[in-house]
């Protein structure tokens, strides 16, 4: 999806030791494979680095805000514009879900389910990730070097 656009950084990571190490659950590889995605990283925890490192932590659901919230302790280390233009840093990835409804602001974590739920979790990815990368690319273009 980023299709040479050079205008961020990406990383992954999740909030829990549980997986750290490990690769992505067969089900993600399978499915990310049949979409033309290469899934083979290894688990990793956010590190409270992470929280000046990057201007956004995106998130898929409100466990997962509330553990960051906790990790990222209240203190907000980002520098540069975009601290001022999105004042939240930690914000659920389907604010940018065109066909998410008041109230329906999670995704669903496949974990333990079945393909059809992997395929669900897929299709909200690709739903949201235009629309954020879209939003970077903006605030790149308008405020370059911030």
């Amino acid at each position: 999806m980023l299709a040479g656009r050079t205008f961020a950084r990406f990383d992954s990571a999740g909030t829990g030791r549980s997986h750290a190490g490990q690769p992505a659950h067969p089900l993600t590889v399978t499915e990310g494979a049949h979409r033309g995605y290469r899934v083979n990283q290894r688990g990793r925890q956010i590190h409270p680095d992470d929280f000046a490192i990057y201007d956004l932590v995106v998130a898929m659901d409100g466990h997962n805000i509330e553990d960051l919230a906790r990790m990222r302790g209240g203190v907000d280390l980002r520098s540069g514009h975009y601290r001022t233009v999105e004042p939240v840093q930690v914000v659920k990835l389907r604010r940018w879900d065109p066909y998410a409804m008041p109230g329906d602001d999670d995704v669903p974590d496949p974990w333990g389910g079945t393909p059809a739920d992997y395929r669900q979790m897929f299709d909200t990815l690709e739903r949201c990730m235009p629309p954020l990368l879209d939003h970077l690319e903006w605030l790149h273009r308008e405020h370059p070097g911030d």
